[in-house]
């Protein structure tokens, strides 16, 4: 089953899947788990650029902790995750009714839909330490509460498709920076910064943003 998220009018419409039959988890401890999130740049108001990890769709991590919202996700004209916005307030979330909740896993799945996601766009993945209301399935976990503890993995996403019949040995050249957001080069390698050292100084930064360890990818 799959459920429609936006007005049928619009072309921002995008499909998920009817959230699985939940299991609560009752138990206080923690539970840590596995997922994965978009690197993005963040203007600051002096003018610095600092990355910024955000959902797949697009959710902001501004900090290491994030409470659950239950959002509505828009959709620019190029296919790209624009700015979610609040759409329910239930008295608990997740709701084992609806598909919000922040989600994570132990597998490589960790949110709703991954082949929405643009290719050529660096990740970062690692483990996030959920509390609070949990709901499992066996696909994923929804929580309420989520801290990111680490260690996280720079990586440079998804390679676009045909990149490997341009070149035998294809691999990450240069990352740059355009009105979306960062962009992985494969092979174009003219413009942007070199992928090892942008990898580095976002390392470094989500270092110092999240106060966790990050390894190379």
């Amino acid at each position: 089953m799959l459920r429609m998220i936006g007005r049928p009018d619009r072309r921002s419409d995008v499909l998920l899947p009817e959230p699985e039959l939940p299991t609560v988890r009752t138990s206080r401890e923690p539970l840590v788990v596995w997922r994965t999130w978009l690197i993005v740049p963040e203007r600051r108001p002096g003018g610095d650029t600092v990355p910024l990890l955000t959902g797949l769709f697009g959710f902001p991590w501004r900090s290491a902790e994030l409470d659950a919202k239950c959002t509505i996700q828009d959709w620019d004209r190029t296919g790209h995750p624009g700015r979610p916005t609040v759409d329910r307030h239930h008295r608990l979330i997740p709701d084992p009714d609806c598909t919000c909740g922040i989600y994570a896993s132990r597998g490589a799945l960790v949110e709703p839909q991954l082949d929405l996601v643009p290719r050529g766009v660096p990740i970062a993945t690692g483990f996030v330490e959920l509390t609070g209301h949990i709901l499992e399935t066996d696909r994923a976990h929804r929580a309420q509460h989520a801290r990111v503890v680490g260690p996280l993995t720079v990586l440079p996403g998804r390679m676009p498709l045909g990149t490997r019949f341009v070149t035998r040995a294809p691999r990450p050249r240069a990352v740059v920076t355009d009105r979306h957001g960062y962009r992985t080069r494969w092979v174009d390698a003219a413009a942007g910064r070199p992928y090892a050292e942008w990898r580095g100084e976002v390392g470094r930064q989500l270092r110092h943003r999240y106060g966790v360890v990050v390894e190379s990818g």
